[in-house]
Order: structure tokens, then sequence, then C-alpha cells
């Protein structure tokens, strides 16, 4: 449910974070759609399934090590912030654009599955009231008014999969719930009942729209909004959008130079799919508590000094926070700062609930857990080897119960006499080098699909690292004795190491305190 709400409050600032407190507008990597380049398109005959209320699409991946074709593993798997800040005007037409890209979205879903409708309703008319926001389009053809009737509207168009049981409703589907209403105001002939135009001609509506009024950087927030749409559903969580704030004339001097990439049409599959993923999105946004530097037994104070540090920088400043800690994950984090699920991140991130989505991160080359990073060289040294290239080497040779990644994203601590290893470990560590790499993806359908291929190969996840920052004054409140996410960290792994038992000189890990809870 999308919901346009006159009541809020306003964003706070902080102290901590001087250089994000202080900026104004919006990082250049918020317009970088980069990260969509090796994302699989949605492909038309998927095989679907239900299950519940829900219809599955599912894949398969292909992995092996960058060094040998030996081993190959498949796996199927709410404030009234107006943000105007962020573009430099004082107009608003976020919530306006982000109605338009739940049908892009949902038109371009209708096109590739088998069996979707798309249609408009009869109750596309916008009634006049006390709370009526006009929108001009401009001088727009009888479609391009139509369907911004439609895309306006409570209830103006549907997409949806017809069945005997139910109705599988689009991922991008909305409900608007709000006291202001819209008029649409267009030069143009009186309103006509065509056919549901397609996601080609309402990209390209949306553009001319943006172009009108200068307002693509916009554009940009309000699809990040829309691709969070399904994330948000499945939490049971309304979507909070600024009141729109429309200036009626064409903008004469523009903002920021269209980008064309924001409208191509080869984008909009990758999009369906990266915003399919919803365990993704949320491990891509997660992936802000990860370094790989930090051991399983440290997280907590790491995540503690993590949320600390934002908890002191206003909505309208922290994009420059995430920005500078993910360049390449920025254009996301702004649906997630405009509908405030940026807080439940940060909420679930300070109990350690970050989780993890191989498929995601490989995509869009970022680092989420310490099993991303390649084996050591030399592998043993001195007859050790460390646990997390332990961890690493069981995964790649698909060892009997580490078939699955690591919950916890953090390394274990801590180095392995390799005479104290598994059997499988000690057979193969001359004979794996180098680290797990993406391969492949094939999409479970009827008839066959397409593999998607990543380019030369693999796709290499990257750690942005961070520049050395001034001192600045820290706020201890949000520090803590409770050690809760290093012990569960701790735990998680060192179970997930050893899950047939441990050697005895490991006793002294598994008799600690954290062991013993349980």
């Amino acid at each position: 449910m999308v919901t346009i709400s006159r009541d809020g409050g306003e964003a706070g600032a902080g102290d901590d974070v001087d250089t994000a407190r202080k900026a104004t507008g919006l990082p250049d990597s918020c317009f970088d759609l980069k990260m969509i380049a090796d994302v699989p398109s949605l492909s038309p005959d998927l095989d679907l399934k239900a299950e519940d209320d829900w219809l599955l699409a599912t894949g398969t991946s292909t992995w092996a090590t960058d060094s040998s074709d030996d081993f190959v593993l498949k796996n199927k798997s709410i404030l009234d912030l107006d943000y105007c800040s962020w573009f430099g005007r004082a107009d608003n037409h976020i919530a306006v654009l982000v109605l338009a890209w739940a049908y892009i979205l949902s038109a371009r879903w209708t096109e590739l599955v088998s069996g979707a409708v798309l249609e408009y309703n009869n109750n596309s008319q916008i009634v006049d009231d006390d709370h009526v926001i006009s929108v001009n389009t401009g001088k727009v053809g009888d479609d391009a008014a139509r369907w911004w009737a439609a895309v306006l509207s409570q209830g103006g168009w549907e997409a949806y999969i017809p069945s005997d049981e139910t109705t599988f409703r689009s991922p991008w589907s909305i409900a608007l719930k709000s006291p202001v209403r819209f008029r649409l105001s267009h030069q143009g002939e009186t309103l006509v009942q065509p056919k549901a135009i397609s996601s080609v001609d309402a990209l390209r509506y949306i553009k001319e729209y943006c172009n009108f009024y200068g307002v693509t950087d916009q554009c940009y927030a309000a699809l990040s909004v829309a691709l969070l749409l399904p994330s948000l559903s499945s939490r049971g969580r309304n979507v909070p959008l600024p009141i729109p704030k429309l200036n009626h004339e064409a903008c004469v001097i523009k903002g920021r130079a269209s980008h064309e990439q924001l409208y191509e049409f080869k984008c909009l599959d990758k999009f369906l799919v990266l915003s399919c993923n919803t365990k993704g999105i949320c491990g891509l946004l997660s992936s802000i508590f990860y370094d790989p530097k930090v051991a399983c037994n440290f997280a907590s104070p790491w995540v503690q000094a993590i949320v600390a540090a934002i908890k002191h920088v206003g909505d309208t400043q922290i994009i420059h926070v995430m920005a500078a800690r993910s360049p390449h994950l920025a254009f996301l984090w702004l649906g997630a700062i405009v509908t405030g699920f940026h807080n439940d991140v940060v909420k679930d991130g300070r109990f350690g609930l970050i989780p993890i989505e191989p498929h995601s991160a490989m995509w869009t080359g970022t680092i989420q857990s310490f099993m991303q990073e390649p084996l050591s060289q030399p592998l043993v040294t001195d007859g050790y080897i460390s646990r997390a290239n332990e961890c690493r080497l069981l995964y790649i040779i698909q060892d009997e119960f580490h078939e699955r990644w690591p919950v916890s994203p953090w390394h274990p601590f801590g180095q392995t006499a390799l005479e104290d290893t598994e059997l499988s470990v000690r057979s193969n560590v001359e004979k794996v080098i180098g680290g797990l790499v993406y391969a492949k993806w094939r999409w479970a359908s009827k008839g066959g699909s397409p593999t998607h291929q990543a380019p030369r190969g693999s796709l290499v996840p990257v750690f942005w690292e961070l520049a050395e920052a001034s001192d600045m004054p820290v706020s201890y409140e949000e520090f803590s004795d409770e050690n809760v996410v290093s012990e569960n960290a701790t735990r998680m792994i060192f179970d997930w190491l050893r899950f047939e038992g441990y050697p005895a000189c490991e006793r002294p890990i598994y008799t600690h305190k954290w062991f013993r809870r349980r």
C-alpha cells in the first residue's frame, strides 16, 4: 500500500559524521546504474510454481573456482520529508513518478509472464475535492493522457495472472491510500478508453514528463522506490511518499542532463529480477555492516559503531554516508531512505540480522560475506590453515553438511593444524587455488531459455576502502557491553565449520560461555 501523508516530523541532524551533515544535493553515484549490468534478465516462458499466495520463478546458477574446472556447483535458489535539498529545487515529483514506475514494471512483467493481464479500470476518473493536486502533463496525446489518468487514480489499473483458485497480482501492484487526490491537467482531447499501453510507450511518456519538468534526478529516486515495493510488501509495510509539490510550468533551466540509461528498455528486465529478489535487495543494503577485516568475535562493537554513526545523521544527509560506504549501491539507498526502509536495515543489522544472498552479491559486485574472498596463497603455512580458508574450501568441494554458505557473514578467527582438519580438506588442499566465482545463470522455463553468461567468465566483488577520516566526537549512547552479535556470529560460524564435532585442541572454544548458552 502506498500512502501520501501530511503527518510527520523533521529529519534530525547529527554531529558525528561532519561531512555528511554539511553535504547538500545527491552524490553522483546515485545516478549510476552499472550495478545492474550483470543481473540476468527476466526470461519469457518461465516455469512458474504456485506456493501459497505467491508465484515462484526459479533458476540455476553455475559456480566454479577461478583456477580449475574440476569443481562446479549448481544451486537453486513515515515521515513527511520532501527531500528538496537533494534536488536543489522546491518542487517534488517523487510520488507521481513512483506511481508511474509501478505501472511500467508491472506492464513489462505482463509482457513476459504467460497468461498475465494488464488493463485499465473504469474508475480512473479523478474527482475534485479539498485535497486535490493538479498534475500538468503538458501537450500529450490521448493514449498518454489516458495512461496518466490511470496511473494517478486509486485503482486505475491492474496487472495480474488469473487462476481458478486465486489472483496473482504483479509484485509492483499498488493500492493508493491518501487524502490527497490528483487532477490531470493536459493539452489534448477528451480522454478515451483505449487498451492499456505497453511498457515501451509508458517509458516514453515518463521520459517526456521528466524532460518537461527537468526532474530526471527525481526519476532515479522514484525508480529506486518502485524497485523496493516487493521487499516492503513482503514485510507488510506501507510505503510513505512525500506530498507532491508541483510547479505547473515547464522547466526552462534543466537540472542534470538527461540520463538515457534510465529509460533504456533493455534495463527493465534486469530491474524486474533485481526487485523480485527481496532477500537479495535486503542483503545488498545490509552489506554496509560487513568488513573483511572484522572477525566474528568482534562483530558487536563493529556493528554498534556503525549504528552510532548513522543515528546522528539526518535522513536527508544519510545518503552521503551510504554512498561513501558503497558507491555502487547508492542508487538503491535513494529508495530505501525515501521509504524509511533504511531504518529496518539498520535495526536488523544492530541485532546481527544480516542476510546473505550470493546471487545478488555477485551480480552487483558486492562483498557480503568472507566466503566471497579467494583462498589465501599459500593455503597452508607451517602446517596450519586459517579457519576462514577451511570454510571456503569445505564449501568449494561441497563437503557433506557444507553445501550452503554459512549464515554468518564474518569469518572465524584463528587457524587449524592441517592434521586436525577433515579428510576432504587434507586431500584437496593442494588441488584448489583461487576462489569461488559465479559463471552463469539459467532460468527454469517451459521450453528452455538462454543462459546468462557473466562477462570475462567471472564477477569479482569489490570492497570499497574508506579514506582516513579526521577525529570527531563520538556518542557512546549506542555502545553496550552486550555481545549478542559477536556471540551469535561466533556460534553460527563454528557450528557450521564443525558440524560433526571438533578436534580436542578446540575444546576451549566450544566450552566457552557463548556456546553453553543455547
